[in-house]
């Protein structure tokens, strides 16, 4: 910086401060200077906690497959809604119905049996009021009629079960919802483990909930300060 430059930038300096020197002594008083003014009050403020949590559908029904069997069908898109009742997955229904058939077999040969036992019983109960069986006799007929009658129900048993286990196969939307990423593909073995038993999961997603956790210290915190509002 030049001498000549210095010495310009003083008289400027000068200059100035007379400037403001005048100006003050003509006001006669310095410029009122503007305060922020805040009114203070009392009250409750919420103190905020962040915390990690996951959210759920107010209903998240997992599909499993409820007899084991190959996959034959994948009857929705994943991602999609569904309708309560709508037909997801199929499984080979084969075995089942062979089953069924087995115990229709077996329900009709009980049922003859009990034909038969009834036809005995109705013969021997007027020969043994004549006296021309014993007792015995007569007794063994009905017990052997009574166990026909008892072999019928469990054959009857048998078939409502083998008819509810190929009703199985035919896996349907228990709710209205989202339904997610299938577990298993068309061909797979499921039902069984290793092998996929929850085959997918519906999600009602109208509502819904939030779980997450917190530390022990937090919690109790928050229990002090909850028992603390309770009994005030």
């Amino acid at each position: 910086m030049t001498t000549t430059f210095k010495n310009l930038l003083a008289i400027g300096l000068a200059t100035s401060l007379v400037f403001g020197c005048d100006e003050e002594k003509e006001t006669g008083k310095m410029p009122v200077q503007e305060i922020t003014v805040v009114e203070v009050i009392q009250k409750d403020v919420p103190i905020y906690n962040e915390m990690v949590g996951q959210v759920y559908g107010l209903k998240d029904i997992p599909i499993r497959a409820r007899v084991d069997g190959f996959l034959e069908k994948i009857s929705f898109e994943e991602g999609s809604r569904v309708h309560k009742g709508q037909l997801l997955y199929n499984i080979d229904p084969e075995p089942f119905i062979a089953e069924v058939a087995a115990q229709e077999s077996k329900v009709a040969e009980s049922k003859t049996v009990m034909v038969n036992a009834k036809n005995e019983l109705d013969r021997y109960a007027p020969l043994a009021e004549i006296n021309a069986v014993s007792k015995s006799d007569l007794d063994a007929a009905q017990a052997s009629y009574d166990a026909s009658k008892s072999s019928v129900k469990a054959a009857e048993a048998n078939l409502q079960q083998a008819r509810i286990r190929l009703g199985y196969c035919s896996i349907k939307a228990p709710i209205y919802g989202l339904i997610g990423k299938t577990e298993a593909r068309e061909g797979e073995y499921v039902g069984k483990e290793p092998n996929p038993v929850i085959l997918n999961t519906v999600s009602r997603i109208d509502t819904v909930r939030v779980q997450f956790s917190i530390s022990e210290a937090k919690y109790l915190e928050v229990a002090r300060a909850y028992n603390k509002e309770k009994s005030q």
